[in-house]
């Protein structure tokens, strides 16, 4: 409480004037958030630093087994695929390769395990296939120590990709520590030199990391359902069921771990003379916590019987029991526009940010400036936002009808609503757009005329109307001051009303199409400021029309 500091004489504070104490004020709550934000950014960098270091290490392990390691010839001994956990496979095998005129034995898969982990049920048979026990296969070789050896190269992409992804994480933990920004400015928000506040640096970075997430998931997610649709065409052929049980699995949720139950069922066909066998089931993985699902699956199926499987006319290799002519699920399509959601957000936050950058470094015009109301931003916002969601409908619709089949009709539902609410925003932004060319004004303030304890003189004119357009105008100077309301576990700010003061009204065309108008700021008026009691100023402009609503724009200023 002020009064409380004031009488109790807490050092600096006993004494303070309104305005020194409320610039200490704003200085200890920058303090405090550069502090916060300081500290949230060191433990985030510091957290992504480590994890890029194992990453680096493992991509030059990798660089140097392609780079060092040479492919020798070797006799596959033994291989086998086995359950691992949470429904995912394991591949091991053993072999021996002659190097240096010696003969050894190596159980590495890839370098420095000894088992390949996967959770595509159809690989199973590939690795089997390719690598038999008693067959011949190509190992890479360490010629500095023979005695290391692996079959499969490492991984490089997924390591490429995860150091992408930590990347990000990096850089964005350095802007959260190093955003603050080096230039002094007075309260107003302006520098010395005239230039407008230079803004933060979060949303740059928010919006690439955003951007870059959303890209790389929405490119993965979108392959997918790609993937399911081509499958629609596979051709299919007659097999012969090897294997029929429920596998049992543990899934790990916030709650604990619960059961889960997959259908396996193990398959034998033919195409073009070759044997084939496999074990995919559907296109995605198959499993649920409904074991009475699990075994209705596989009761369908019963070992020896015959069953009709989906082929891939290019890769025979690739099969499926299900028929994967039915209709996509509900869920693939959530999983495609989810990430679509986080890209929007991300090229909204660089366009803003890039925007706001431009205009901050831009210098002040020479003259009187020329007040602007915010129709255009108001449009550009408003078609944006109105593509990116009419856009994520479209292609929903899109895959639901290049999907064939019946489609969920609670899918269809929820496109019929976001379909509506699309309209809805089209609609909003196209007359956004017609306001553009409705009758406004422009505003030019002369020198002195938003200093506190002066008195200047404000230049208008009306753009885009006529006799018959507008007959009358009124034009107001608002100061409000946003406070900050917690309701709950929400908070959010509030505009309230400092002072409005009627500056210039008239309902004569004559008077309103041009001339100017004095403004007098009282020297006990708060100047603009920001952070958490933000001060903002305006003039507030209302255009009345006949038989029609009337225009209002705000025109924001800076009152020092």
């Amino acid at each position: 409480d002020e009064g409380l500091f004031r009488g109790r004489g807490h050092g600096k504070l006993a004494g303070m004037s309104d305005r020194a104490l409320n610039r200490f004020r704003r200085q200890a709550s920058r303090t405090d958030g550069r502090f916060v934000r300081g500290v949230f950014g060191l433990v985030f960098s510091a957290v992504a630093a480590v994890v890029l270091s194992v990453l680096l290490a493992n991509a030059r392990a990798a660089r140097a087994v392609r780079d060092g390691w040479v492919a020798a010839p070797c006799t596959i001994v033994a291989s086998e695929v086995r359950e691992g956990p949470n429904g995912s496979w394991l591949f091991s095998a053993r072999y021996r390769y002659v190097f240096d005129g010696r003969e050894r034995e190596s159980s590495d898969v890839r370098p420095g395990t000894t088992e390949l982990p996967f959770a595509e049920v159809a690989r199973r048979a590939r690795l089997l296939s390719e690598f038999p026990a008693g067959g011949a296969a190509t190992c890479l070789v360490n010629p500095a120590a023979p005695s290391e050896a692996a079959l499969l190269p490492p991984d490089a992409a997924g390591v490429n990709v995860a150091l992408v992804f930590v990347g990000v994480f990096l850089v964005f933990g350095l802007a959260m520590q190093f955003a603050p920004s080096r230039r002094r400015r007075d309260e107003s928000g302006d520098d010395a030199s005239g230039r407008t506040k230079a803004p933060s640096r979060i949303p740059l970075f928010v919006g690439i990391l955003f951007t870059a997430v959303g890209a790389v998931v929405a490119a993965f997610s979108a392959s997918l359902v790609v993937r399911t649709i081509e499958a629609r065409s596979w051709t299919p052929v007659e097999a012969t069921v090897l294997r029929s049980e429920v596998v049992r699995g543990t899934a790990h949720t916030k709650h604990g771990t619960r059961a889960t139950f997959r259908p396996y069922v193990a398959y034998a066909y033919e195409v073009g003379g070759s044997r084939f066998e496999d074990d995919r089931y559907g296109l995605g993985k198959v499993s649920t916590s409904d074991p009475g699902t699990a075994h209705r699956a596989v009761a369908k199926h019963p070992a020896g019987s015959r069953a009709t499987v989906w082929v891939d006319p290019g890769d025979p290799s690739r099969s499926v029991l299900s028929d994967p002519r039915g209709p996509i699920p509900a869920a693939q399509y959530v999983f495609v526009a989810f990430p679509l959601v986080f890209l929007g957000i991300g090229l909204a936050a660089l366009f803003c940010s890039l925007r706001d950058r431009r205009l901050a470094g831009a210098p002040p015009s020479p003259g009187p400036p020329v007040l602007r109301n915010d129709r255009r931003g108001q449009f550009a916002r408003g078609i944006v936002f109105a593509a990116l969601w009419n856009g994520f409908v479209a292609l929903v619709f899109l895959l639901v009808r290049s999907s064939g089949g019946r489609a969920d009709p609670v899918l269809l539902v929820f496109l019929g609503v976001f379909g509506l609410a699309g309209l809805a925003l089209l609609v909003a932004a196209l007359r956004a757009g017609a306001r553009l060319f409705a009758p406004r004004m422009e505003l030019t303030c002369g020198r002195g005329c938003l200093l506190r304890g002066g008195e200047g003189l404000v230049a208008y004119r009306l753009l885009a109307g006529g006799p018959g357009d507008v007959v009358g105008a009124r034009i107001e100077l608002v100061s409000q001051r946003y406070e900050t309301v917690r309701e709950g576990k929400n908070t959010y700010q509030r505009p309230v009303d400092l002072s409005r003061e009627t500056v210039f009204e008239t309902d004569s065309f004559r008077a309103l199409a041009r001339g100017d108008f004095r403004v007098a700021i009282p020297a006990s008026a708060p100047a603009s400021a920001r952070g958490p009691e933000a001060v903002r100023w305006h003039f507030a402009v209302e255009l009345a029309r006949p038989a029609r609503k009337p225009l209002r724009d705000e025109y924001p200023v800076v009152v020092r």
